[in-house]
């Protein structure tokens, strides 16, 4: 064993050796690689520098050395060649475009009113009319909301404005059809959105309307509860619901108007929907203030 030792340590200087002859081999590439990088960019900065100057010396026309250089001339931008083809098919176009949307809007704006005016079976000249007053209330009241509102102000003379121009177009619809026939168009309107959400609600309670049903309680809303007044101003004092109940006394005269032509499931099930609305209608206020307070923190 002890005639190992000197073999072992032989190997071991050996290997040693090897070793530092390597790593001195890797550390003299290393920095012939790293000189060869340093004198790669002095070149390439060399270069653009002289590309710089040449650049320099064409545009402002010196003599370049014993030749002088020619000034570089711009040959100004070519004008765009007007097409009339090219003109009359893009006012075309937009033509149908503009055409397509006021369809569209007249489409929106009276779709909802298609049953309650066939029921009325007015006169074509005052079907028209009627047509008209419609859809001079809803670009009124788009055009009004369509800006992004910034502070409360603003949005409280957007609303005064849609409820100046709505009084007004109310009074020509009631003196037009005559206050029944208007409270019966109103009704209609309402009925299809109460048949979805109401109607849905005594559909999975086991207690569906019939349709004498859902349009004394569309007249009923019209009546109480669904006043411009109301709904474009926001909670006051009669739709306030109270902590206790839920329900605000707008609610609760709505629940007694439509209680006479409603069994007892149909006005539990009322009920509850009515405190659900309020619910909704609480979170959508909150919402609405929080991004008020977001747009003023922003300004």
């Amino acid at each position: 064993m002890q005639r190992l030792f000197p073999v072992l340590n032989v190997v071991f200087l050996a290997t040693a050796i090897c070793l530092g002859v390597a790593v001195w081999r890797q550390q003299r590439e290393k920095t012939a690689w790293q000189q060869e990088a340093i004198a790669r960019v002095q070149q390439v900065a060399a270069l653009r520098a002289q590309a710089s100057a040449v650049r320099t010396t064409i545009s402002s026309g010196e003599k370049d050395g014993n030749r002088p250089t020619p000034t570089l001339v711009v040959a100004p931008p070519l004008l765009p060649v007007i097409d009339p083809a090219a003109i009359e098919a893009e006012q075309q176009d937009k033509q149908a475009i503009a055409a397509r949307q006021k369809r569209s809007f007249r489409i929106n704006a009276l779709n909802s009113y298609i049953a309650g005016l066939d029921a009325l079976q007015l006169s074509p000249e005052k079907l028209a009319q009627v047509k008209e007053i419609i859809l001079a209330r809803w670009d009124a009241a788009t055009n009004a909301f369509k800006p992004v509102f910034k502070t409360a102000q603003e949005r409280a003379e957007a609303v005064a404005a849609v409820m100046l121009i709505d009084q007004t177009l109310d009074e020509q619809m009631t003196a037009l059809l005559g206050p029944r026939a208007y409270v019966e168009l109103k009704a209609s309107t309402l009925e299809s959105h109460l048949d979805w959400a109401l109607g849905t609600d005594m559909w999975d309670g086991g207690a569906p309307l019939t349709p004498e049903q859902l349009r004394a309680v569309a007249r009923a809303h019209i009546q109480v509860k669904y006043r411009p007044e109301d709904w474009l101003i926001g909670p006051n004092e009669a739709q306030a619901p109270d902590p206790q109940t839920g329900l605000s006394r707008q609610d609760a005269a709505l629940l007694n108007a439509t209680a006479p032509g409603l069994s007892p499931v149909q006005q539990e099930i009322f009920r509850r929907s009515l405190i659900e609305e309020n619910q909704y209608n609480a979170a959508m206020r909150g919402f609405a203030e929080k991004q008020r307070q977001l747009l003023e923190a922003g300004k």
